[in-house]
Parts: structure tokens; C-alpha cells; sequence
């Protein structure tokens, strides 16, 4: 019976969000930003609304550009960068399949399917939506709005209100010592850190661009909102990774703007340390609780990347190799503090992750893939005499460099389980192809 109904809302909720995606597929593609920040993890009977929304996005962009004469035209710059992740996703599958003993017809990959397909949907949908310069101000303004709704959630998280915590419970039952760790309406606390690295910094140069003068004071108290949450989120690498973004580009950019940010962000830092009892914000004052844990997982990913140079695969090889007998890697790693952690868990570093599973090739790949994301942004901001796309592209840098910092202590990443990354790199191909109809005009 429990299976019949399962079957049934997912029948229903389909059919109901085919029917609006149908004849507004703009809505679909607002309502998946929405979905993906709010409701990232949930599973209604057996539907998955995120997948859904961005496969029937995808089939309606086909059709419409058949029929409709709307063609869907990626520029240069999507196009690269979608083949170099096609091209690390190839050699990362025949890496599980033939060293890591990834079994040809197996349910992981219907999951590696899902992991292909979402980037790629969110990148093109993303695309399709930007026409002009109104598009991906809107666009970027809807995704602060939903963020700082759950930020607010986040922080009422923080100060143990249990109205806050019960909203978890449309995510299915919170992971262990999610209390720990505030969430917000994402589906994990990582994530959050995660959106909230790149969106501060974004959020931080849309304030201070005149491109967004009717929009200051809703940017002014987002501003304050998300930074507020950062901190609490007490993520230490998302926290110094937004810091950084946004200190460098506003060096950079060469813009007297330090003063005009330090009265939303400064009054959060004062807020928080005059207020909020000095234990509770132990973990991003003090290396003890988390820090020096990371040396003994960096070295053990890098010697197992030395060891294993096409790399082991993401199939369960490395607690195989980490939990053997008299393994090696955990002799060399229980000479530091935190080294049995490596029993339980892999490098916490994207990059080392990426390495080690998947051998020297790949890691070269991602940083390549990093590497023309930043030779984009630099030409934008080097060439454009519009405002506008000079801003929003400092802040998309600003709101990059944060992402690469947090993920160099995280283990999650753009070809590894964390998406939202790729709504920004649909926006920066948006402004690119605007940037290009300037310049032949």
C-alpha cells in the first residue's frame, strides 16, 4: 500500500510541475534556484524535484528550439568548458570501471548518470535564460532573495530556536550531529557553506555597483543577513575563503569601497563576538576542533596519489587501503594528531580528492577547468566598458576565489557532488555572449 502511495504523489507532483514547466518554463527555471537552495535533498515518494525540473527544462529547450525557431546558442566559453568536464567525467568513469571495480550495471551508475546530467541542465537551462543584462540581474537577485531566507533559518538555527530546527524534518530525518552545525534549508551544513562562499562576495560587489542602485537597500540587509550566517555557520575556509575574494578583487578593481563594506560586515563581526557566548565560536577561533585533523588526510591522499599515480577509483578503495593490516598510510598518518581519522573519512580537500581517486590526469583537468574559468573572467573585466558586466564578473570572481578556498578543505566540488557552482558558470557564459554582442556592435 505504502508503495502505491509513493507512487502516486509522484505521479501527481509530476504531472503538476510538467503542466506550469509546460507553458512558463522560465518559472521552472526560477523554481529549481529555489528548490535546489531550499529543498536540495528531498525526495517526494520516489521523485527527485530538482532532477526532474532540469530534465523536462532540458527536453522543452530542445523542442522549443526546434519548433519555435528559439535556438539555444552556447558561445565559445560554455562549450570548452562543458567538454572539459565531459572529458574528466570520461576518464574518471573507465578509472572506477577498470581499477576501481565499478561494476558496469550497477545502481551507482544511474547515480553517476544524474551526477553528468545535472551540471550540464543547470549550465545550459541557465544559458537559455539570459537574453539581456536584466535576465542575470535578475537572476542573481532571485538567487540572494531564497539564500537569505535560509540564512534567516540558519541563524534562528544558531540560537536554538526549535521551530527552525523542525523545518529540517521536509528534508527527511537531519543527519547526526546536525545540531552542531547549523543548515538552514539546505539539505547539509557543508552545503550551506558552500552557497554561502561564493554568494557573499557576489552579494558584497552587487552593493557596491552602481548597476544595482535601485536595489541597494534589499542588498544592504542581504548583505548582512548572509555574512551574519557565514559566521555562524563556523566554517573556517568558507569564512577566510569570502574574506579573501572579496579583499582581492577590491584591491584589484582599485576601489575605495572598503569603508562602504565594513559597515555591513563589520557591524555582523561586532554583533556576533560582543554577543554570542566565546565557546560556541571556539571552532573558527581555535585549530583544535577540526584543523590539525587535515594534515594526516592530505598526506595520506598524497601518498596514495604517488603510489597510485592513474588513481583508485571512487568505489570504497581508499578505506581498503587505509584499514588493511599494517597499512602503511595509516602508519605514516598516526604519527600525527587526528591520524585515525583517516578511517573514517578521505582528505576533505576537492583537489586532493579529485587526485587521489582519479589519478594526476584528472587533477589536471580540474585545475585547467579553474584556470580558463579565470582567463574568462579576467577578460571581462579587462575588456568591457560596461558597468555592469565588469562588476558582475569582479563579483563572480570574488565569489570563485571563496569556492576554491573552501573546497580546499572540503571535500565536495564542481565535478563532485556540489552543483550550484554551475548556475554561476551559466551566468558568466550570459555575460560573455552580452559581451560579445557589444563588441560586434
Amino acid at each position: 500500500m505504502m508503495e502505491l502511495q509513493h507512487w502516486g504523489l509522484t505521479y501527481i507532483i509530476t504531472i503538476i510541475l510538467a503542466f506550469f514547466i509546460c507553458f512558463k518554463p522560465r518559472f521552472g527555471f526560477y523554481l529549481s534556484i529555489l528548490i535546489y537552495l531550499w529543498f536540495g535533498a528531498v525526495k517526494l515518494g520516489y521523485f527527485y524535484p530538482r532532477i526532474f525540473i532540469f530534465i523536462f527544462l532540458g527536453v522543452i529547450i530542445i523542442l522549443r528550439s526546434f519548433l519555435l525557431g528559439d535556438i539555444l546558442k552556447i558561445n565559445r566559453f560554455l562549450r570548452i568548458t562543458l567538454l572539459i568536464f565531459f572529458i574528466f567525467v570520461i576518464i574518471s568513469y573507465f578509472v572506477d570501471l577498470f581499477i576501481g571495480g565499478l561494476r558496469f550495471y550497477s545502481e551507482s551508475n544511474l547515480r553517476r548518470l544524474t551526477r553528468i546530467i545535472l551540471p550540464i541542465l543547470i549550465a545550459i537551462c541557465t544559458v537559455y535564460f539570459i537574453r539581456e543584462k536584466k535576465d542575470i540581474k535578475n537572476i542573481i537577485l532571485f538567487i540572494i532573495f531564497c539564500m537569505d531566507i535560509s540564512a534567516f533559518v540558519a541563524i534562528m538555527q544558531f540560537f536554538n530556536i526549535n521551530f527552525f530546527w523542525k523545518l529540517r524534518l521536509i528534508q527527511g530525518e537531519p543527519p547526526l550531529f546536525v545540531y552542531e552545525r547549523i543548515c538552514g534549508l539546505s539539505n547539509y551544513a557543508l552545503n550551506l557553506s558552500y552557497y554561502l562562499s561564493i554568494l557573499v562576495p557576489l552579494t558584497a560587489w552587487a552593493f557596491i555597483s552602481k548597476s544595482y542602485s535601485k536595489r541597494k537597500i534589499f542588498l544592504f540587509f542581504s548583505l548582512i543577513i548572509l555574512s551574519f550566517c557565514l559566521i555562524l555557520s563556523l566554517t573556517r575556509s568558507a569564512i577566510l575563503g569570502s574574506f579573501i575574494g572579496i579583499f582581492i578583487t577590491l584591491f584589484w578593481a582599485r576601489k575605495s569601497y572598503t569603508l562602504k563594506l565594513f559597515i555591513p560586515i563589520g557591524l555582523c563581526i561586532a554583533t556576533i563576538f560582543g554577543t554570542v557566548n566565546p565557546n560556541r565560536l571556539s571552532r573558527i577561533t581555535s585549530l583544535e576542533k577540526g584543523g590539525l585533523e587535515r594534515i594526516p588526510m592530505a598526506i595520506t591522499a598524497l601518498n596514495i596519489a604517488m603510489d597510485h599515480p592513474l588513481g583508485i577509483g571512487s568505489t570504497g578503495k581508499y578505506f581498503e587501503l587505509v584499514r588493511q593490516f599494517g597499512s602503511k598510510y595509516y602508519q605514516e598518518a598516526k604519527k600525527y594528531k587526528g591520524g585515525r581519522d583517516i578511517l573514517g573519512t578521505t582528505s576533505h580537500n576537492n583537489f586532493l580528492n579529485v587526485l587521489m581517486y582519479w589519478g594526476w590526469i584528472s587533477f589536471v583537468i580540474l585545475i585547467f577547468f579553474y584556470i580558463y574559468i579565470f582567463r574568462e573572467l579576467f577578460g571581462l573585466i579587462a575588456e568591457s566598458r560596461d558597468s555592469f558586466i565588469k562588476d558582475s564578473s569582479m563579483g563572480l570572481l570574488a565569489g570563485f576565489i571563496a569556492y576554491i578556498v573552501n573546497a580546499c578543505f572540503h571535500n565536495a566540488g564542481p565535478f563532485l557532488g556540489e552543483y550550484f557552482f554551475w548556475y554561476f558558470i551559466g551566468i558568466l557564459a550570459g555575460l560573455s555572449t552580452l559581451q560579445d554582442k557589444m563588441t560586434a556592435s
